[in-house]
């Protein structure tokens, strides 16, 4: 059986962002249009769908490293 640690993790983190962005329960926040990717930044991610890549690759984290 194929667990998290044999799927490379740039795609595991593309197929589950696709995942999250078919569920209507996840839906990005009001802010996310205008929020920075970190201090060092100073414009919004130019990917629409960021939140949820973001939201994906945090998923994959916990389930690594544990809650």
């Amino acid at each position: 059986m194929t667990t998290v640690y044999d799927v490379p993790a740039d795609h595991l983190i593309r197929k589950v962002a696709e995942e999250l962005k078919k569920r209507q329960e996840i839906k990005p926040p009001a802010w996310a249009a205008f929020a920075k990717t970190g201090v060092h930044k100073e414009m919004p991610p130019e990917d629409p769908d960021w939140w949820f890549i973001r939201a994906a690759a945090v998923l994959r984290r916990v389930y690594v490293d544990g809650p």
